[in-house]
């Protein structure tokens, strides 16, 4: 059998913001075989709404009128997928050239669900924004203060990605249903085709 895949999403979001808070036992959230890295790619689904949110608070009102709606969400969606798609195909010779191949998968997992969180918190910042609450240049320390944690971020969270090594597809950690809590041994072993169970 395999895990459901809101069980899946809710594991590895609940990994990412593990990692956010510094906990590296978060990597252990991730399926990190090759069926994971493709379904680490719904990450992108569940972003794509919180982009459009974040293109309506960034464009402003005047360019919406000149160009319309349609052109301008259809350029930003083909930007978008690409930036998808680029990425891993960026970092996959540089694994090799490191001599981390085999680490691709793992990387590119925990990077592509921690995309979720990240993507939620400047939507939070820009509705603040737009709300009034912040001022203009509240806002842009915020917006720059979040970038700078979240590279930080990366460098701690998806660095040891990159240098684990785990026979197992989940990272070798035990899982949990509930991301909030302590992972239970329930998913310690999740069921692979080439696993016999």
């Amino acid at each position: 059998m395999t895990v459901p895949a809101w069980i899946e999403v809710q594991l590895a979001v609940g990994g990412a913001l593990k990692l956010a808070r510094g906990d590296r036992r978060g990597l252990g959230f991730f399926d990190i075989s090759i069926d994971g890295f493709w379904r680490s790619f719904r990450a992108a689904l569940i972003c794509y709404p919180f982009y459009l949110v974040l293109l309506g608070f960034r464009v402003a009102a005047p360019y919406w009128a000149a160009s319309g709606v349609p052109r301008i969400v259809a350029v930003e969606t083909i930007g978008y997928a690409i930036s998808w798609v680029a990425f891993p195909l960026l970092v996959l010779p540089l694994t090799r050239w490191l001599g981390r191949e085999d680490r691709f998968l793992a990387f590119m997992v925990a990077y592509n669900w921690c995309q979720v969180p990240q993507t939620l918190l400047f939507v939070i910042l820009g509705a603040d924004t737009a709300s009034g609450l912040f001022s203009a240049q509240f806002a842009q320390f915020a917006e720059f203060a979040a970038a700078v944690g979240l590279l930080i971020h990366r460098g701690l969270g998806h660095a040891p990605a990159m240098a684990r090594r785990s026979s197992r597809p989940w990272g070798g950690c035990r899982q949990s249903c509930r991301p909030a809590g302590e992972p239970r041994g329930r998913y310690r072993h999740a069921p692979t085709p080439d696993r016999p169970h």
